[in-house]
């Protein structure tokens, strides 16, 4: 009952509410040996830890899970583990051992006929192959995994996908596409009631917004983004679009983007996210080359100087 509750608070975003619900439930597992239930919440603990930035704990958790590799009735779970391992190892830029835990987690779901789950991996399997160049192919993927979303009706991963997939095509110029996208994920996360998955649509949206050159509506966007992530305590997001909002302020001439985008940074940096991090170093070194002035981390070589007063 405590373990359905938490599920529950963590699919609506609320995480406050959701973690001391797993530890209680993860405690109750363990008090009467019941090792299948205390797998899959040690796996859903380890994916909250993951959501709000906790990278480190996130990891020992799910490696403590697949320790139980080989225990029978387990596999399904296992595969759980691995996926969301998989996205872990991505965001930190160990890209092969994330493709080969995505590859694992495949085979386990497509083995087990799985297919909500096969549908969760092959989304974060085409954010990594999206992030790594591999357009066409992440591409298919998120249509793949829309297709098993809809099949299964699971419209909280066909929300996420769909804002993903906007993203792509936001970053391959198919601007209305995009839009289009963004606005569909936004319906879909505001009907189920999903504040963590509607606030990042909303910074993706916003970004396009931006790149669009929309910097007023785009700010406004950010604006009602983060304030969604830093109720629910989503930091890499508020990192992510603080950064992104800091962009857009430079493009409406406001002084205070440099300081919007050093804490942005800063926040990333905390978290171990170096792939997003260094991302977001290149993007703002860009647009300050773009407008003239000195980057706003002071490295050298990708502006032609000056500064935003």
């Amino acid at each position: 009952m405590v373990g359905n509750l938490a599920n529950l608070k963590g699919d609506l975003g609320r995480i406050a509410e959701a973690e001391p619900l797993f530890r209680e439930a993860l405690a109750l597992h363990r008090d009467v040996g019941d090792e299948r239930s205390e797998v899959l919440t040690s796996v859903k603990l380890a994916g909250l830890y993951h959501d709000t930035g906790r990278l480190d704990l996130a990891e020992r958790a799910f490696q403590a899970a697949l320790e139980h590799r080989g225990r029978p009735g387990l596999r399904d779970f296992l595969g759980l583990a691995l996926g969301s391992l998989g996205s872990l190892f991505k965001e930190t830029g160990r890209i092969e051992p994330a493709e080969k835990a995505y590859a694992e987690a495949l085979a386990i779901h497509r083995e087990s006929g799985d297919r909500r789950s096969e549908g969760i991996v092959l989304g974060n399997l085409a954010n990594l192959h999206g992030d790594t160049g591999r357009v066409e192919v992440a591409e298919r993927e998120y249509l793949e995994a829309l297709a098993i979303h809809r099949q299964t009706g699971n419209r909280r991963s066909e929300g996420i996908v769909q804002a993903n997939l906007a993203g792509l095509y936001g970053a391959t110029g198919r601007a209305s596409e995009a839009e289009r996208g963004f606005r569909r994920a936004l319906d879909i996360d505001r009907e189920i009631g999903n504040r963590w998955a509607e606030g990042v649509a909303l910074g993706g949206l916003a970004g396009l917004l931006r790149l669009q050159g929309r910097a007023a509506p785009a700010i406004r966007a950010f604006d009602e983004a983060l304030a969604i992530h830093r109720e629910l305590g989503n930091r890499r997001f508020e990192a992510a679009h603080s950064c992104d909002r800091a962009l857009a302020l430079l493009a409406a001439g406001d002084p205070s983007a440099a300081d919007a985008w050093r804490t942005g940074a800063a926040i990333l940096r905390s978290l171990g996210d170096t792939v997003e991090a260094e991302q977001k170093s290149v993007e703002m070194c860009a647009a300050c080359g773009k407008a003239g002035i000195a980057p706003f981390d002071g490295r050298p070589g990708c502006s032609t100087g000056g500064t935003l007063a």
